[in-house]
C-alpha cells in the first residue's frame, strides 16, 4: 500500500495493464493514501473512482492484522474494505490492497480545445456527459485561463520538434488573445 500512484502506474505499464486511477497528487501519493482518503482520479469517468477499484485490503489494527478479499457483495457481518474507504487512517493502517485492473488503451491520445467563455465550456462538458457510455472520455478537464496557465507553467519540456511547436503556437495564441480570466 506505500507504493505511490506513480511507481505503481509505471510497473502496470510494463505489464501492458492500468488501473486508471489517477488523482492530481499521483506522483506522490500511495495506494494506501488512496483508500484511505477515498480518493477520486481524473479518469473516473471509464474506470471509477478508488472504491469501485479496490477489490479487498489488508489492515493492522490495534488488534492485529485484520484481511478481506472483497468478491461481491457482503450480506452478513461487516465489509473490512468499505469501512477503510475514506476512513483517514482512524481504523487501521492499510498495508496492502487488491485491485482491479484493466488491459492498456490501445491509444492514449490528449487534446485541448480552446473556447470564447466558460458558459461555451460549461455547455460542452454538458454534452460530452450525454454521449453513449464507451465513447465518453477517459478524461475531460475545464479550465479557466488562470489555472491553464499554471499548468503549463509546471508542465516538463516538450520531447519532440512537433510538441514544441504546438505548445509555442498555444501559447503564442494565448499570449495574443484578449480572453478573460474566466475564458479558455
Amino acid at each position: 500500500a506505500g507504493v505511490t500512484g506513480a511507481e505503481l502506474t509505471k510497473a502496470l505499464l510494463q505489464l501492458g495493464y492500468t488501473v486508471g486511477h489517477e488523482p492530481d497528487s499521483m506522483e506522490f501519493s500511495t495506494l494506501g493514501g488512496w483508500v484511505a482518503t477515498k480518493a477520486s482520479g481524473m479518469k473516473r469517468n471509464k474506470y471509477g473512482n478508488i472504491e469501485s477499484i479496490v477489490v479487498g485490503v489488508r489492515v493492522a489494527g490495534n488488534d492485529g492484522v485484520m484481511e478481506q478479499g472483497h468478491f461481491g457483495r457482503v450480506s452478513c457481518g461487516l465489509d473490512l474494505t468499505s469501512l477503510m474507504l475514506g476512513s483517514e487512517g482512524c481504523l487501521g493502517i492499510i498495508l496492502s490492497a487488491v485491485l482491479k485492473i484493466h488491459p492498456r488503451p490501445e491509444v492514449n491520445d490528449n487534446d485541448a480545445f480552446l473556447l470564447p467563455d466558460m458558459d461555451t465550456g460549461l455547455r460542452l462538458m454538458k454534452d460530452i456527459s450525454h454521449f453513449e457510455f464507451g465513447s465518453i472520455p477517459a478524461s475531460c478537464r475545464l479550465l479557466d485561463n488562470e489555472h491553464f496557465k499554471m499548468g503549463q507553467a509546471l508542465k516538463a519540456e516538450c520531447s519532440s520538434l512537433y510538441d514544441q511547436v504546438k505548445e509555442n503556437l498555444f501559447a503564442l495564441v494565448l499570449s495574443t488573445s484578449s480572453l478573460s480570466t474566466e475564458s479558455v
